[in-house]
């Protein structure tokens, strides 16, 4: 099992904003991905290059949502 500071979220958005669909990948796993060109990798903040131009994403986790309380229908018309 790769160590915690080894896995990247898959793909990790070059402008911040959230994924779809995303899995956890090890580091090793994200350059496989890279270098077979996945198809989400040309948006991916860990893409080879753009971490050569800019250096490794540096992102704030999202201030988690309230939670919306709803009160339960017991009857229905």
């Amino acid at each position: 099992m790769p160590e915690t500071k080894d896995i990247r979220e898959c793909p990790t958005r070059a402008d911040g904003s959230a994924t779809l669909l995303a899995h956890r990948v090890s580091k090793a796993k994200c350059q496989s991905l890279q270098r077979g060109m996945f198809h989400k990798c040309f948006s991916c903040a860990w893409l080879n290059s753009r971490v050569a131009a800019n250096g490794p994403p540096e992102f704030t986790p999202p201030a988690p949502k309230p939670v919306e309380r709803r009160t339960p229908v017991t009857q229905l018309h």
